[in-house]
């Protein structure tokens, strides 16, 4: 069950919230994803693909017994979270213009290519596969908290659903 959490503000809407306790890579041949458990022991699962991140909470399937389905509750491009956070604090005008968000998000995708290269291979790029620190997963996971009301009004926050971790389980 998710409880109800409210940010602060008074038009700020009211939004569920999954709080991660435990979070385990589940392969080495899947370095981008996870498994994790909530505080209310719901199962979630934790990827990151292509420049996006995704929750997906495992959710049972009504009047089917024993079938179930992973039920995506988020899913956001946390790079173009990033550029866009970037440019609203640091310009006047309120949106970017589509030629310049194209700009942005082209910059911000390829800092994440050289970033994942430089941190897992010194710049080689020896697999097709980079390995998300867990570092950087509760990274962005904050940072898209800490902004979700205006990742929501701008229609960048790909769910209302917040995800907080606090506890972990390979610390990778």
């Amino acid at each position: 069950m998710m409880t109800l959490s409210k940010t602060q503000g008074e038009d700020a809407p009211i939004f569920p919230e999954l709080e991660i306790v435990g979070l385990r890579r589940i392969s080495q041949g899947l370095p981008t994803a996870w498994l994790a458990e909530t505080d209310t022991g719901r199962q979630l699962h934790v990827a990151y693909r292509v420049g996006e991140l995704t929750v997906s909470v495992h959710r049972k399937v009504p009047d089917r017994p024993g079938a179930w389905v992973w039920e995506e509750v988020v899913n956001f491009h946390p790079r173009r979270m990033e550029a866009e956070l970037e440019w609203l604090q640091g310009s006047k005008e309120t949106v970017p213009t589509q030629q310049r968000r194209y700009e942005l998000y082209r910059e911000a995708e390829m800092k994440d290519i050289a970033e994942l290269r430089a941190a897992n291979w010194g710049g080689r790029q020896e697999t097709d596969r980079p390995i998300l620190s867990f570092a950087q997963l509760r990274r962005w996971l904050d940072q898209r908290s800490e902004h979700l009301v205006l990742l929501i009004r701008q229609g960048l926050a790909g769910g209302a659903t917040d995800v907080v971790i606090t506890a972990w389980g390979d610390g990778t």
